[in-house]
């Protein structure tokens, strides 16, 4: 006579149920995944908003290297501490501070890091002595050259340095 599987025990002792306060309840997977898929959602978020934070240091540090440099040729320029006129020298990645209405290629420079770009409607922006007035207006764009963004400087006829 065969026997049905179902009343095989092949030798065991039928295990009891366990009692409710025993059940040990994990996660599922679909819950481990909604989970990481969260976490990495604002991970990514966080990644985005550090990359622009680094950008716009980098370019307010380089707003404040070329704003120090007008400020300083306009100040020698003022106080007529130099004989002459005092000019700034916007050239690649450099603000260059010299004596005169022509850059001589030498003079005081303030380096700005590889990756800025200085552009300015005038090579040589020239400050008088005493009146501290400039030569032309002329605006100055700063930029990073592997993202979006940049800053702006005017420099107005009078002499007057505009943040913008």
């Amino acid at each position: 006579m065969i026997k049905s599987s179902k009343n095989r025990n092949f030798g065991f002792a039928p295990t009891p149920a366990r009692p409710a306060k025993f059940l040990v309840r994990g996660f599922t997977l679909i819950e481990l995944l909604v989970v990481l898929g969260v976490l990495s959602i604002l991970a990514g978020m966080a990644f985005v908003s550090l990359k622009q934070s680094k950008i716009n240091a980098e370019l307010n540090d380089a707003q404040s290297t070329v704003l120090s440099a007008l400020e300083q040729a306009r100040s020698q320029a003022a106080s007529g501490v130099v004989t002459g006129k005092k000019s700034l020298h916007i050239e690649n990645n450099t603000a260059t501070i010299f004596e005169g209405d022509i850059y001589p290629g030498s003079g005081d420079p303030m380096p700005l890091p590889a990756a800025i770009t200085i552009s300015s409607t005038i090579e040589d922006i020239i400050f008088e002595r005493l009146t501290a007035k400039s030569n032309w207006a002329s605006d100055i764009s700063i930029s990073l050259s592997n993202a979006a963004g940049s800053k702006n400087i005017k420099v107005e006829p009078q002499g007057a340095i505009i943040i913008q």
